[in-house]
C-alpha cells in the first residue's frame, strides 16, 4: 500500500510529494495542465512516450494508446504500453489519431525533425497536440 502511495506521488503528487518527489513542481504544475486539457481531447488518443500512462485517467475519449520508444539495446518494455516506436517511424497510417500528448518526450529525442513530423502525420487534421 505505501508502495502505491509513493508511486502515486511520482506524476500526481500531493502534500507528500513534497517529500518524496524532487521533480514536485514541474510534476504538480504538468499534471494539473493536463487535467485541464483532457476535456479538449476526443476520440482516438496517443500517449508518445507514455510510460505506466499516468495520465490516462484523465482522459474520456473513447481510445486510449500508448506509443513507447524500445531497441534491442534498451529493452525498455512497459506493461502499459500498446505499440513500439523503433525511433525513426510510428507503427500508425496517417491520420490515425485524433489527438497526441507528449510528455516529458521532446529532451530524450535525437532526430527532432523526424520525431514532429511522425506526430504530425498521425493526427487527424484539425486534431490536438500538446507537448
Amino acid at each position: 500500500m505505501f508502495k502505491k502511495l509513493l508511486a502515486k506521488q511520482d506524476f500526481n503528487p500531493g502534500f507528500l510529494g513534497i517529500f518524496t518527489n524532487p521533480f514536485y513542481f514541474a510534476r504538480r504544475g504538468l499534471y494539473k495542465r493536463i487535467s485541464q486539457l483532457a476535456g479538449e481531447f476526443h476520440g482516438k488518443v496517443l500517449d508518445v512516450g507514455c510510460g505506466t500512462k499516468p495520465y490516462r485517467e484523465l482522459f474520456d475519449v473513447d481510445i486510449y494508446h500508448g506509443l513507447e520508444y524500445a531497441d534491442s539495446a534498451s529493452g525498455i518494455k512497459h506493461k502499459s504500453q500498446d505499440f513500439i516506436y523503433d525511433g525513426h517511424k510510428f507503427p500508425f497510417r496517417n491520420e490515425a489519431y485524433d489527438g497526441v500528448i507528449v510528455c516529458e518526450v521532446l529532451e530524450h529525442i535525437f532526430n527532432p525533425d523526424e520525431f514532429l513530423s511522425e506526430i504530425s502525420r498521425c493526427v487527424k487534421g484539425g486534431g490536438g497536440c500538446y507537448c
